[in-house]
């Protein structure tokens, strides 16, 4: 299928400059193989190309194959586009984007590996969408991510949605202990079975106890409240870490003996190698001695059969002559 393209120079709110192809008021089926028609700005290229949006398109997926024809793409965006499933796989080609836009579109539900390889990948927007569930693993090593918005989400709060707009080194414990849980009241035991699993429990436990009333209501911002966990989340930490390194101790004891085993079988084939080695010399030496006495031999013969066959030649020469 030709999508029709329009190729402009777009200047970021942060100052980053980029090649924009935008796909406007156009049907964008799910599963087609597209072909991109447009002017280029003069010198310009599809290689150039580092920014697809597509806008007030019908794209209920994803559009699959983009990188074929624009291989630098950094940035993806789609706007007031009808987008409402969005998936691993549907991402899996654009694992070099620096940044992805989803705005005013009907994607209510994000999974936790939506993201999953993304190394580069440093904004994230979506906002005006009708998110009600996002998997706590959404933001998991996006090491390089600088920026993330939710605002907008009929679903979200209005003290959520409000600040979604956030640092994620500070703010991450935030959202996945109270934005991706669905805004549901969880029980003490849940909420410390949470924290405990969490990738930094002590900055999680800050966050419940700072944001949470004593039920975890997250939608009554007006009720904050202290939440006081019993449990000790350091110890249950250190414990698990404490198993981890026995288990890897373990791993690596395995390693070593098999090495050693290795190791020994080695030396012994080494040892035969060299035994063999010194029969296979011992040998050659005896059949060097051999040959040598078979060469003497055969000397001792050749003389033998020489003076033989002289004594003939003068044994003749006498007969002939007493012939005469």
């Amino acid at each position: 299928m030709k999508l029709t393209c329009t190729f402009e120079d777009f200047i970021f709110n942060n100052g980053e400059k980029f090649y924009q192809c935008i796909i406007k008021d156009q049907e964008v089926p799910q599963n087609s193989k597209f072909e991109f028609s447009g002017q280029h700005l003069p010198k310009k290229y599809d290689p150039d190309v580092t920014f697809v949006e597509f806008r007030d398109c019908n794209c209920p997926k994803v559009p699959q194959g983009l990188t074929k024809a624009f291989p630098n793409l950094k940035v993806l965006s789609i706007c007031n586009s009808k987008l409402k499933d969005i998936s691993k796989d549907d991402m899996a080609e654009y694992k070099n984007l620096h940044k992805f836009i989803c705005h005013k579109n009907e994607v209510d539900f994000l999974p936790g590996e939506l993201f999953e390889g993304f190394e580069d990948l440093t904004y994230i927007k979506f906002t005006g969408n009708k998110l009600g569930e996002i998997e706590p693993n959404l933001l998991d090593e996006l090491y390089s991510l600088d920026y993330v918005n939710f605002n907008g989400n009929i679903h979200i709060s209005h003290f959520y949605a409000s600040n979604m707009i956030y640092n994620p080194n500070a703010l991450l414990g935030e959202i996945q202990t109270k934005l991706i849980q669905n805004f549901l009241n969880l029980e003490a035991e849940k909420i410390r079975a949470y924290i405990s699993n969490s990738r930094d429990p002590q900055k999680t436990l800050t966050t419940f106890r700072k944001y949470s009333n004593d039920r975890y209501n997250i939608a009554d911002a007006n009720k904050v409240k202290m939440l006081e966990i019993s449990a000790n989340i350091n110890d249950e930490k250190r414990a698990k870490e404490l198993e981890q390194l026995k288990s890897s101790k373990e791993r690596l004891m395995l390693k070593v003996q098999e090495l050693k085993e290795s190791n020994a079988k080695m030396v012994k084939q080494i040892e035969e190698l060299e035994n063999l080695e010194l029969k296979l010399n011992n040998q050659i030496e005896e059949l060097r001695k051999e040959l040598k006495n078979k060469k003497q031999e055969k000397e001792k013969l050749q003389k033998n059969l020489q003076k033989q066959i002289e004594n003939l030649a003068v044994q003749i020469q006498t007969v002939m002559l007493k012939n005469e």
